[in-house]
């Protein structure tokens, strides 16, 4: 405030406008409500940016014992938004927020060739998945015309293959495909189907070893058994937990 007005004791009655930068030296940040439970927004010492209610800074205490408490909190190391909640009787339990990485639903025509297309693709940034981090993609495809030599439909990361399913069925399907970081940066387990319009199943299952720590291309390609196969290939979808620094 103007001339470093100072209130004592330390109240303000009355509303309060700041219209500049407002910096608040203290990590437990902003306490709000008139009484139990509160709400609040604070720095833990993890640290991490919390938001919570009927919980104190100290992540442990709640305001009001008996009552369920809240937390969602970003991390400074990457990871995506957690909560962390406790029920009526105290006990903690805390889930990963799964977010949308990629989305896209643009038709895309793809015949005339043999080699590997990519189709679609996604820069995911080094450390995203941190060791326990996961993506899954799914994809949906229009078989519009096959021959009797295969067609390669895969899910790459990096060079590394997650998924492949090879068909020279000609039926559309849909692609379902996970992969997660094997309690190591540069160790994936990945597995998925392929179900096509008549409940046929193509199961896929592969170890890549792909460095996590740096960007990678998570993709999608089609390579035709012959150039006359033809599909329309609807959209994608990737999402996923990301950047488990521990188990969960």
């Amino acid at each position: 405030m103007a001339n470093g007005y100072t209130a004592v004791p330390a109240i303000i009655p009355g509303p309060l406008t700041v219209n500049g930068l407002l910096t608040v030296n203290s990590d437990l940040g902003i306490r709000i409500g008139g009484s139990a439970p509160f709400v609040r927004l604070f720095k833990s010492a993890v640290p991490n940016l919390g938001l919570s209610y009927n919980l104190g800074t100290d992540e442990a205490t709640l305001d009001t014992p008996g009552t369920r408490a809240q937390e969602l909190a970003l991390i400074a190391d990457g990871r995506s938004p957690f909560t962390k909640e406790f029920n009526p009787g105290g006990g903690a339990f805390f889930a990963q927020l799964d977010r949308t990485i990629a989305l896209n639903g643009t038709l895309v025509g793809h015949t005339g060739t043999v080699t590997e297309d990519t189709i679609y693709s996604v820069t995911i940034p080094g450390n995203t998945l941190g060791v326990d981090g996961a993506l899954i993609v799914e994809v949906i495809i229009q078989n519009v015309a096959q021959g009797g030599v295969n067609t390669a439909f895969r899910v790459k990361y990096g060079a590394g293959i997650v998924a492949q399913y090879l068909t020279a069925v000609a039926q559309s399907r849909q692609i379902r495909a996970v992969m997660q970081n094997a309690n190591a940066t540069g160790s994936q387990k990945a597995w998925g189907f392929s179900i096509d319009n008549v409940a046929t199943l193509l199961l896929s299952d592969n170890t890549p070893a792909v460095d996590s720590t740096v960007d990678q291309v998570l993709s999608f390609t089609i390579q035709n058994g012959t150039a006359t196969d033809s599909q329309n290939v609807r959209g994608w979808h990737v999402h996923g937990v990301c950047g488990r620094a521990s188990v969960l």
